[in-house]
């Protein structure tokens, strides 16, 4: 299978085309800004996919698997990552007992029918797991106050009314797998999505079947976000991003300022919201002003890193050789025109008679790095 960063660089300029940035970012103010979340599949790797239709335990749900598929059909088709090929030409492709084998089958690599894919490259196929459908209508009878002689609240009688309840309740499984091989590349199990709806007197304005349609669009959402590279509006600190002269017993001694007879300096990322896992993004230092970078890096954000996060050593003599004075550390989400966040710090000439910390600098950062 081959890459095709070409297409791929398209789609993901596309997605973060637009990118914006609220406050200024020099006072551990909060900031906005698109990031482009990635699935965790090799979805580069596959330019042509295949939604092949949602499969159902109880005949009741068909509807709804229906509507599952065409909704995901939808959402991946406006995303640009992939060609997806028309649902109607793979469900001749594919028998029901092929459909129903690649949703369930431990290994898909037994159920792919041989010979009779060529056009995609990866299928998605999924099953509607639980499809409930609740339509209650029951009598209630409740008291009626009123006022006795000497001015109390006393029950003066009852009266029947009838209250409904409507609710749905959806959850399904989607996989990816490759068409070529077989292997199973992603799967993914919703929670249950509940929708609940009561009328006092009345039905309530929406069906069950209504109810479960929303539900239906719901999970179509979530699984188009684990499949498809999405553009997701993520809150960001400036404290995310700082400049360091060392790490040490699980803290950074942060620095503002450094002297430029220092041998080494930390730039680290910590903290980024959950929603930047699996995210690429890059750290670049360039000159107050300026516009060449004289440090960048490439990194992948994981949750796990957490509150420690993801640090690097940065050689002075590349940064400095332009002399003392003010720079900024800039975090981009990869494919962004604009950085996320920013974080100036100055490099000033040492005062006459003093020393940077060198040494036991240089030793923590090689013993941590």
């Amino acid at each position: 299978m081959k890459n095709r960063p070409g297409a791929l660089a398209l789609v993901i300029l596309s997605l973060v085309a637009g990118f914006a940035t609220v406050g200024c970012g020099r006072g551990g103010k909060a900031r906005d800004a698109d990031v482009v979340s990635y699935p965790k599949w090799p979805f580069q790797k596959y330019e042509r996919l295949a939604v092949l239709p949602f499969q159902v335990s109880r005949r009741d749900a068909a509807g709804a698997a229906d509507r599952l598929t065409a909704a995901l059909v939808d959402d991946l088709s406006r995303n640009g990552a992939f060609k997806v090929m028309d649902r109607s030409s793979m469900k001749e492709v594919f028998t029901e007992q092929d459909l129903s084998n690649l949703a369930d089958v431990s290994d898909p690599r037994t159920a792919i029918p041989q010979g009779r894919i060529e056009a995609a490259q990866a299928l998605v196929i999924g099953r509607i797991t639980t499809f409930d459908l609740v339509a209650e209508r029951r009598p209630v009878r409740r008291p009626i106050y009123g006022r006795d002689s000497r001015g109390r609240r006393v029950i003066s009688g009852y009266e029947e009314r009838l209250e409904y309840r409507h609710a749905a309740t959806v959850a399904a499984t989607v996989r990816v797998i490759d068409a070529e091989t077989g292997s199973l590349l992603f799967s993914h199990a919703s929670q249950p999505v509940t929708l609940d709806e009561s009328g006092h007197g009345r039905p309530p304005e929406e069906s069950p079947e209504q109810l479960a349609d929303e539900a239906v669009t719901a999970l179509a959402r979530q699984f188009y976000q684990q499949i498809a590279p999405t553009r997701q509006r993520v809150e960001f600190d400036t404290n995310m991003l700082l400049v360091a002269l060392d790490y040490y017993d699980g803290r950074y001694e942060e620095a503002r300022a450094l002297p430029s007879n220092l041998d080494k300096f930390l730039v680290a990322v910590r903290g980024l919201p959950r929603s930047c896992d699996h995210n690429r993004f890059r750290v670049a230092i360039t000159a107050d002003g300026g516009r060449d970078d004289l440090f960048s890096t490439e990194f992948t954000w994981s949750a796990r890193d957490g509150q420690s996060g993801q640090a690097w050593p940065v050689d002075m003599t590349a940064i400095a050789r332009g002399g003392a004075g003010k720079y900024v550390v800039k975090l981009y989400s990869v494919g962004a025109p604009q950085p996320v966040l920013t974080r100036p710090f100055e490099i000033r000439a040492p005062k006459e008679g003093e020393e940077a910390p060198v040494e036991e600098t240089r030793d923590r950062q090689e013993s941590e790095y």
